[in-house]
């Protein structure tokens, strides 16, 4: 079971080299085998570096953690919707339609607010993490570099109503790559920074008390 869980880990969650698990993926797993660490954190990390990379690249494809991507993306506008506790076993019973380049260019370009799910049902509001440390939001470590993401943009997908712009600091953009040389001092700051974790307040209003407001 340990050598399917790694090779799930090397071809599917953090695929480098074509028929080959990297020491990245070991190192990941590893984390989660013995030391009980939650790979999840790495998975984000992953994600956005590779979207970065297929937008500043142009022609890139993303190929990391795309099932659960396209689960995120239907969770959310889905045309039937998923309302199921868990969507990952509703998304597996339907019959997947398969979509092309075009055909995903002209739904995408349909949609409008009122068809974007902010908040799925089956999702839990929980408290989320806002910052850490001296950085202005939260800062990632993954298997090729370091990215952060602002959970100011999407803290309405968990409940939090927007109470006004983000200032220009929470959006400060954080991007290193481990090749260059000064990886060893930014992933010093970044395992600091963890150690100081501050989380949004809960809101006492309704969970759909948001829903009337525009999301612009």
């Amino acid at each position: 079971m340990d050598v399917l869980a790694l090779t799930l880990y090397g071809v599917i969650l953090f695929p480098n080299v074509e028929d080959l698990v990297d020491y990245a993926a070991i190192d990941v797993f590893i984390a989660s085998k013995t030391r009980s660490e939650n790979p999840v954190p790495t998975i984000l990390a992953d994600v956005y570096i590779a979207l970065h990379l297929c937008y500043d690249m142009g022609k890139r494809k993303l190929m990391c953690c795309l099932p659960v991507f396209y689960v995120w993306l239907l969770s959310r506008i889905g045309e039937k919707g998923i309302s199921a506790q868990c969507p990952v076993e509703e998304v597996m019973q339907r019959k997947l339609e398969v979509k092309r380049t075009t055909n995903w260019g002209e739904f995408l370009s349909r949609l409008t607010q009122e068809k974007i799910k902010w908040h799925p049902s089956w999702q839990q509001k929980s408290s989320i993490i806002y910052y850490c440390g001296n950085y202005p939001n939260v800062p990632l470590i993954g298997t090729k570099g370091c990215v952060n993401y602002n959970p100011i943009l999407a803290q309405r997908q968990f409940g939090y109503p927007i109470r006004g712009s983000p200032i220009a600091v929470s959006l400060t953009t954080l991007l290193t790559y481990h090749g260059e040389g000064d990886a060893t001092e930014t992933l010093r700051h970044i395992r600091t920074a963890w150690k100081k974790v501050i989380c949004m307040e809960r809101d006492s209003r309704a969970w759909g008390i948001d829903r009337e407001i525009p999301y612009h």
